[in-house]
C-alpha cells in the first residue's frame, strides 16, 4: 500500500481515499524522510522478512547504505536501460510530459516489488526491494516509440534526482537543481554556479571525446572556451557521486 501510496494508487479507496489522513501517512513514512515513497516501501519489506528489526522512526539512526545509491540512464536500440549503482532499495520514477512517448515499464529485477501509475495524465513508477541489485546491474527497461525529450524525476532511496534523455540523440542529461551555467550560448567563458564543495569540470565534444578539465572550488567559477571552436559541447561536473551533465553551445 505504502508502494501504491508513492505513485499516486488510491490503495484505500474505501477506508481512506486519497489523500491519506496524516497519521497514516506519518505511519507509513517509517525513513522519516520528506513524503511516502518507495524507500518507505523497501524498509517495511525488509522488516517484514526481518532483515531488519527496527525502523529509523524508532531507531533514531538512518543506515548509511539507504544514502549512497545512484541511477544511470543508458539508450539501448530503442529502450530506455536503468542501471543501479551502491546500495538501491527505492525507487521512484516521475513523468510529467511526453509521457506518451514512453510505453510499460519491463522490471528485470526479480526481487524487486512495483507499483505503476500509468495512464494519458500520470507516468510513475515505484520499485523497492528488500535486497539492492549488484552493482551496475540494468533492472529495468522502458521502451519508447517517439522523439523529442523526456525528464525523469526520481527519487532514488532518499535523494532526488532529474535526468532528461533525448530519445532522438540518446543524450543524458543529468541535472543538480543548485548547479548551473550560463550563459549559453557563451562567447569567451562560461559561468558556473552553485559549487560548495571541490568539484571536477571536464568539457567533451559531442562524440565523448575530452577536451579540458578544471578543478571548481569556489560558489561561482569561470571557465574560460577561447580554445574551443564554435559548436556544441558537453560539460560533466561531479563531486564524489553528485553528478551534473549539461549542452551548451560555444559561439
Amino acid at each position: 500500500m505504502a508502494l501504491q501510496y508513492s505513485v499516486g494508487i488510491d490503495a484505500l479507496p474505501s477506508l481512506d481515499p486519497l489523500p491519506w489522513e496524516a497519521w497514516r501517512i506519518k505511519t507509513a513514512n517509517v525513513d522519516t524522510v520528506g513524503i511516502v515513497t518507495a524507500n518507505d516501501a523497501a524498509i517495511i519489506l525488509q522488516y517484514s522478512a526481518k532483515i531488519i528489526n527496527t525502523f529509523p522512526a524508532n531507531s533514531k539512526l538512518k543506515s548509511a547504505s539507504i544514502n549512497n545509491a545512484d541511477i544511470t540512464i543508458k539508450q539501448e536500440g530503442n529502450k530506455l536501460v536503468f542501471y543501479s549503482s551502491g546500495s538501491l532499495f527505492g525507487l521512484n520514477v516521475f513523468v510529467n510530459s511526453n509521457q506518451d512517448a514512453l510505453g510499460i515499464p519491463e522490471v528485470l529485477d526479480k526481487n524487486m516489488i512495483s507499483a505503476f501509475n500509468i495512464d494519458v495524465n500520470n507516468y510513475a513508477i515505484g520499485l523497492a526491494t528488500a535486497y539492492s541489485p549488484a552493482e551496475n546491474t540494468a533492472f529495468m527497461k522502458i521502451p519508447y516509440s517517439k522523439n523529442g525529450n523526456v525528464t525523469f524525476n526520481m527519487i532514488v532511496n532518499t535523494e532526488t534526482k532529474s535526468v532528461t534523455v533525448d530519445l532522438t540523440t540518446g543524450f543524458v542529461e543529468f541535472s543538480n537543481a543548485n548547479i548551473s551555467i550560463y550563459p549559453n550560448p557563451a562567447t569567451d567563458n562560461l559561468t558556473i554556479s552553485g559549487i560548495t564543495k571541490l568539484t571536477i569540470a571536464n568539457i567533451y565534444t559531442v562524440n565523448g571525446q575530452l577536451l579540458q578539465t578544471k578543478s571548481l572550488n569556489n560558489s561561482i567559477n569561470d571557465i574560460s572556451l577561447n580554445n574551443l571552436t564554435n559548436g556544441v559541447y558537453i560539460i560533466k561536473l561531479q563531486a564524489d557521486k553528485e553528478i551534473a551533465v549539461k549542452r551548451f553551445v560555444k559561439r
